[in-house]
Parts: C-alpha cells; sequence; structure tokens
C-alpha cells in the first residue's frame, strides 16, 4: 500500500540513520546506502549520458550515489563528482524515482556503521574529480562490441582498470568502489575483472537489498515501503 502526500520529510534518527517519511508510510534509510536514480523526463547532462546505459543494460536506472545523511549525496555527475542536496537537485523535478538499496555482505551479514563511514569517506576524496565521459563507451562495446568500432578502440574499454583508476569516475563505478575499497563489499563475483559496472549490475546484485522508492509523478510524491 502506498499514500500520497505534499512533500516528503526526514527525521534524523541518530547520526548514522534517518527516517523518510510520507504521510503514514516512513523508511529508516542509513548513511552509505545506494540511491538508484530514474526518470521519465530528466534531461540534465548525466541523464543524456545514462541513455545509452540504460539501452545496453535494459534497465531503467540510469545514475546512482551513495547516500549520506539530512538528504545530502555523493555522485560522479557531470562534469565532476561532487556533493548534492535531493531536495533540490531531485525531488524539484516533476518525474523521477529515488531507490535505496542497502549493501550486505556474501554471507548476508548487514554493513556495519563503521563500514559505511569508511565507504563515504572513500567517496568523498573523490570530490572535486572528473566525470568519466568515456566510460559511458564502454557500456556500448561492453559485450561482443560494434563490428565498425576498431580493434585498439574495444581493447582499450577491455582492459580499463577501473577500480583502481583514481583520477575521473562513472557514478556506478564511483558507488562500486567505494564499498570495495571501503568495506570490501563487492557486488559482483568478479569484481577486479570486470571492465565495467553499470547501474544495472549493482541494482540487479545479490549483495544489495532495496529499502524503500520514492517515486515523483507530475510533482507528487508516492512512498513504496517494504
Amino acid at each position: 500500500m502506498s499514500i500520497f502526500s505534499p512533500k516528503p520529510q526526514i527525521r534524523e534518527l541518530n547520526p548514522w540513520q534517518d527516517e523518510l517519511r510520507l504521510g503514514n508510510r516512513k523508511a529508516v534509510i542509513q548513511r552509505g546506502d545506494i540511491l538508484f536514480i530514474a526518470g521519465e523526463n530528466v534531461i540534465d547532462i548525466t541523464g543524456v549520458f545514462g541513455a545509452a546505459v540504460i539501452l545496453v543494460t535494459n534497465n531503467s536506472y540510469y545514475h546512482m550515489a551513495l547516500y549520506d545523511h539530512a538528504w545530502r549525496f555523493v555522485h560522479a555527475g557531470w562534469p565532476k563528482v561532487e556533493s548534492r542536496d535531493l531536495r533540490s537537485f531531485y525531488l524539484a523535478k516533476s518525474n523521477v524515482t529515488l531507490t535505496w538499496g542497502r549493501p550486505c555482505h556474501p554471507d548476508a551479514r548487514p554493513v556495519t556503521e563503521e563500514e559505511a563511514r569508511k565507504a563515504l569517506d572513500f567517496a568523498e576524496k573523490q570530490i572535486g574529480k572528473s566525470y568519466d565521459v568515456l566510460s559511458n563507451l564502454s557500456f556500448v562495446l561492453r559485450a561482443d562490441g560494434l563490428p565498425e568500432i576498431p580493434a585498439f578502440l574495444c581493447k582499450l574499454f577491455q582492459e580499463r582498470n577501473w577500480l583502481d583508476d583514481k583520477d575521473k569516475w562513472h557514478c556506478s563505478e564511483l558507488v562500486g568502489a567505494a564499498w570495495y575499497h571501503g568495506a570490501d563489499v563487492a557486488f559482483v563475483n568478479d569484481m577486479k575483472n570486470k571492465t565495467y559496472l553499470s547501474p544495472a549490475d549493482i541494482y540487479d546484485s545479490l549483495y544489495q537489498d532495496v529499502v524503500c522508492t520514492l517515486k515523483i509523478r507530475d510533482g507528487k510524491f508516492k512512498l513504496l515501503t517494504k
């Protein structure tokens, strides 16, 4: 069951967790949660870049971030990694979907506050670094590649070491690297060997669980919880 209300509210429960409330629906979101973004009419430049991701991965989430605290999030968007406020960045849009997902360990252990802090610390250290525009091409070349693409160009993307290249970031790669380096959480089994990591790879991962979804349609809000 879901309920509509003019505007969602966040209440701090403790330095680690917030309560997201809309009407009589509520969910506990916490620092380090993964924020998946989809939008019907998101036309910012990150959304344009994400169009290729949606097309190739067959997943509606085109962008992602790490939730911080009190509406703040850290993401690799155009033109650089930055910390932003959800209220001005996404809640002001007329049609967008925000889903919070929580990482977990392969043995199903929940992540701890300390692990979340380390993941966020890693992400915050990347603030100011460039958005990795070229990484979007790796999604186009991710399967068998396009026949007209020169072999040397395919090889360039197939051998890119995104996990340890800390000079520039694509959105899902920043999230994946933050949790991998910060807390040894791997969203896919072959994390070190992957030449790309997409929002779909993380959303479909066995090592994250959806907490809640906030939908905005024609300026109206809807909160879906478990």
